[in-house]
């Protein structure tokens, strides 16, 4: 980060370090500041293309349906989506049954993660699931209890939902911020977004929850993973998460997206193709 109070305490505290910084995700701010203030080059260590390639993840398919009303969502004094206002407008009843039936149509039944705007938009969106008979259970960052693993020791509430996972008796995790950062679980094969975001590493950090290459006990091969954006990520940031995009350590220009801009395919199919496609891969 390039705040001031990381500032300070890099200048006041360790004035003659060298800094090394390591990130899975560029380190682009809302405020238009870069990196530069504080490290003088980056090595880009692998990019997606070269780590698709080597199979160590897996590409995305994207569905886009519109995402509801986000000119009515409120922004922060960063120019981000307020939590509590995107979750409101992302939580109604309909917008949750759109995003299930979302689901149904795209998600192939493949076990997902949910990413909500709020703890409570969460909850409602995992007890919905539940309740239309797609097993989705809520976490965040308050449940610290110890529970009994599958395997009859002491775990937590996350690892025993992902143990739920890997045995197949619950389909899907829902959360906020919880499992968006280090969080691995190969087994899930589909993320779901309801959560709008200005943020270009959140995007990224979310929907790649989905990427780990992984090959079944019975040998299937996972191919690629499902993305279905109902926040209007996709659109907004002008590609999918594992397009390869050059970055600035500059001010003001912090990221030079070569990702090729994308369009929606017409309903009821909503795949993410290439703004010059002439032929959705598909519905044809």
């Amino acid at each position: 980060g390039v705040s001031d109070s990381y500032m300070k305490f890099l200048t006041e505290t360790y004035p003659d370090a060298i800094v090394i910084g390591l990130s899975a995700t560029p380190g682009e701010r809302l405020d238009g500041k870069g990196l530069g203030r504080v490290f003088q080059s980056q090595v880009v260590v692998a990019t997606y293309a070269e780590l698709i390639a080597a199979g160590v993840i897996v590409p995305p398919r994207a569905f886009i349906p519109p995402p509801p009303r986000l000119d009515e969502i409120k922004r922060n004094r960063w120019g981000e989506y307020d939590e509590d206002s995107a979750a409101e407008v992302m939580g109604t009843d309909r917008t949750i049954g759109d995003v299930i039936q979302h689901y149904r149509d795209h998600g192939e039944s493949r076990p997902f993660i949910l990413f909500a705007g709020n703890v409570a938009g969460s909850k409602d969106y995992a007890a919905a699931f539940t309740a239309a008979g797609v097993p989705c259970q809520h976490i965040d960052g308050t449940m610290t209890k110890m529970v009994t693993g599958l395997d009859g020791k002491p775990c937590t509430e996350l690892d025993l939902a992902s143990q739920r996972m890997n045995a197949g008796t619950l389909r899907g995790i829902s959360s906020v911020a919880k499992i968006r950062e280090g969080f691995d679980l190969p087994i899930v094969s589909c993320v779901i977004l309801t959560r709008p975001t200005k943020s270009l590493p959140l995007y990224i950090q979310t929907s790649v929850r989905g990427d780990r290459s992984y090959t079944s006990p019975s040998g299937v091969v996972k191919r690629d993973f499902i993305l279905i954006d109902a926040a209007g990520c996709v659109m907004e940031h002008g590609g999918l998460p594992t397009d390869d995009r050059e970055w600035s350590l500059e001010d003001g220009k912090v990221k030079e997206a070569s990702a090729a801009l994308m369009k929606r395919c017409p309903p009821p199919c909503y795949a993410a193709v290439p703004i010059a496609a002439m032929v959705c891969p598909e519905c044809g």
